[in-house]
């Protein structure tokens, strides 16, 4: 089976005005990291909750390609790093960036945009090749209908299998395409 959905992690609109002191009692509440936790321009804030040591830090909007992400793990300000395919442009530079952080030691977690069929498949397949170790959080299946593959995925005990199949590994039913094709944008 393929990557589980997260069920818990702190993000940036959490902790943006938090008081620091709060933050270990984070992990004792089973928060496992801070995602994004403050805006990627606040290196000297990243510093100091890297020293505090309290949960792993692992860094989300902020990293779109590996220039942002080698200059964040040369600064020692991250544990890790959100992989969204989608976000930063693909599978070549997601790649290049999952191999970036297991080269430095680092973990990733994979995460999505609310993506529909072919971008999760997408992201499924990187997440598998890659043996992701932690949930992801892909919400497409929650918020998304109207599948355009000949087999849907399905989600089963919070577990999307991995495709198997050539290339993104699913076939596109083009007959469901054809019934979701707009003509008329006037």
């Amino acid at each position: 089976m393929g990557p589980k959905p997260s069920a818990r992690r702190a993000s940036a609109s959490l902790f943006c005005c938090s008081s620091p002191r709060s933050r270990p009692t984070l992990a004792d509440l089973g928060v496992p990291v801070l995602e994004q936790p403050l805006p990627a321009n606040r290196i000297t804030s990243y510093r100091r909750l890297k020293q505090q040591g309290a949960l792993p830090i692992i860094m989300d909007e902020g990293i779109v390609s590996a220039v942002e992400l080698e200059e964040f793990i040369k600064l020692e300000l991250l544990d890790g790093v959100a992989m969204k395919p989608a976000r930063c442009g693909g599978l070549t530079e997601a790649r290049r960036q999952i191999e970036f952080v297991q080269r430095a030691g680092l973990w990733f977690l994979g995460s999505g945009l609310t993506d529909p069929d072919l971008s999760l498949a997408a992201s499924l397949a990187l997440y598998g090749a890659y043996d992701l170790k932690h949930p992801a959080a892909l919400n497409g299946p929650q918020f998304l209908s109207g599948s355009i593959l000949e087999n849907p995925f399905e989600v089963k005990d919070g577990q999307i299998a991995v495709p198997t199949g050539y290339g993104l590994g699913v076939e596109v039913d083009e007959s469901k395409l054809r019934e979701m094709r707009v003509t008329d944008v006037s």
